[in-house]
């Protein structure tokens, strides 16, 4: 009789042990809630084998009596019959609180539609006003420009006092900074598109750098500035370009024209490697500070300490940018003889056959 109470009791411990480590189980997903359904069948598993093996010790003892397995056993399928239930109850709960998170997404969800609807159609409406703005300045704007400056050119050439040449030549300067800002706003715009970087072609630089600078020699003349190409002009440079990478040399040159002194000279030099092309201008200006020589070819950057990089700073920043889509870089050096060095590197065609 004692064996069987003995037997019973630890029966009855290892089912409470079980229940306890159920409910502990139960009580930590459901602060968390909801870590996953399949922890809690686990723990359900468990109590079930647990509870298994006390029924079996019971049956394996042959001195327990029919009434004590009896009761084991009520007290076991008990057990589980109450742990069953809570199972159910518990995934009703869950599917019921997914069942409500999933209602509020929805609505959430419909809602952020609406509004990314909205913000997109009032960025295509902004981008198509900026667009409209930026045309409007390139094809009214530029005309009554281009007769202004045709004009003071010409009272350059025919004054013979030297301070009307220079407040002219200040007048032309100006000029040139509005009609660099216009162009420059308009090729920002055309960036954007993401299919340009698929209408590369082979270019030789050496060609458009004479082609570029020969736009500019009037320009430079003013000043007395030479711009003088130390490649051999026999030698092709070819290399992969956008349509509008000229834009680059463009900015470089008349940024040079603009800030070097009269009777100076502006030397470009093309330097070949397996690898890469790279463009060297080469002014004799008042040169770039050491801190500034990567802030300026971010956009709205300048150099005010020297005084060497004025304006909006919109051109490096295209500059830079160019370059990017080229897979090529961009930076400036101080020039030995005084003054900076842009240099321009495009990877060659063998070398953008690694990026594809």
């Amino acid at each position: 009789m004692m064996f069987d109470i003995i037997i019973i009791a630890i029966a009855l411990i290892l089912v409470f042990i079980a229940l306890y480590n159920s409910i502990y189980t139960f009580k930590t997903i459901t602060e968390a809630y909801v870590k996953r359904t399949w922890v809690v069948y686990f723990a359900f598993i468990g109590f079930l084998l647990v509870s298994y093996i006390c029924y079996i010790l019971m049956i394996a003892i042959t001195i327990a009596n029919t009434n004590t397995i009896r009761t084991l056993t009520g007290i076991i399928f008990f057990n589980i019959a109450v742990f069953t239930v809570v199972i159910i109850w518990f995934n009703k709960k869950v599917i019921e609180k997914n069942e409500f998170n999933t209602r509020v997404l929805g609505n959430m969800n419909v809602v952020l539609k609406d509004e990314v609807k909205k913000s997109v159609s009032k960025i295509k409406e902004s981008d198509r006003l900026k667009e409209l703005f930026v045309h409007i300045m390139y094809e009214e704007v530029r005309n009554p420009l281009n007769s202004l400056k045709e004009q003071i050119t010409k009272l350059i050439k025919n004054s013979k006092d030297d301070k009307i040449k220079s407040e002219y030549l200040k007048i032309i300067n100006e000029a040139d900074e509005m009609d660099s800002l216009i162009v420059n706003a308009r090729l920002y715009s055309k960036l954007r598109d993401e299919k340009i970087a698929d209408k590369k072609m082979n270019i030789d630089l050496n060609r458009l750098l004479n082609s570029i600078s020969s736009v500019y020699l009037e320009k430079a003349a003013l000043k007395n500035i030479s711009i003088i190409n130390e490649s051999d002009y026999k030698k092709n440079f070819y290399v992969p370009l956008l349509p509008f990478a000229h834009e680059v040399f463009r900015n470089i040159i008349d940024n040079a024209i603009k800030h070097s002194p009269n009777n100076s000279a502006i030397r470009i030099v093309i330097n070949e490697t397996k690898e890469d092309t790279t463009v060297s201008i080469l002014d004799n200006g008042k040169g770039i500070s050491d801190k500034n020589k990567e802030c300026i070819f971010n956009r709205f950057e300048e150099d005010k300490e020297k005084g060497g990089i004025e304006g909006t700073g919109l051109g490096l920043a295209i500059c830079k940018h160019i370059m990017e889509l080229h897979d090529g870089e961009i930076w400036v050096n101080d020039n030995p003889m005084g003054g900076s060095i842009f240099n321009i590197k495009f990877p060659n065609e063998k070398q953008m056959e690694k990026y594809k």
